[in-house]
């Protein structure tokens, strides 16, 4: 799945719509392993989920990088300084999985199931809100 999305997603130009899919891909991929299932039924919905989240992250980081192009232009940005400005993306994002693997393995490991994957579910709502009525919406 993330293989075809790095083949269709350079076409997609829109990128606040990309990244509104990427939190959806993510709520769909949490919000299946709300309810409890057991055995083979299981497993199916992990490699569906598999299947969004790998989606989803393929959307992510090419419409980070085209968002982050679009902005270098907008606020004219130079050449020189725009590496300095990945990095500091490239390392939100890596605090984000330092802190969120923190979180899940000290807090959330604590419940069961469902109580991880609803926190999940509306964290990806919340991204999805954001990426909705924050983000500048570049005209083509």
């Amino acid at each position: 799945m993330y293989t075809v999305a790095l083949i269709y997603t350079p076409l997609i130009t829109n990128f606040k719509r990309m990244f509104q899919i990427a939190a959806l891909c993510h709520l769909i991929s949490y919000g299946i392993f709300i309810p409890d299932f057991r055995g083979g039924l299981n497993l199916l919905i992990g490699i569906i989920s598999a299947g969004f989240t790998g989606y989803s992250a393929a959307l992510y980081w090419v419409s980070l990088g085209g968002y982050m192009m679009r902005l270098f232009k907008v606020y004219n940005i130079q050449p020189n300084d725009q590496g300095k400005y990945f990095g500091i993306a490239n390392g939100i994002t890596s605090i984000c999985n330092l802190l969120g693997a923190a979180v899940t393995t000290f807090g959330l490991g604590l419940f069961g199931n469902q109580v991880y994957f609803s926190i999940l579910t509306s964290l990806a709502v919340v991204s999805w809100l954001i990426c909705t009525y924050f983000l500048k919406n570049f005209d083509d």
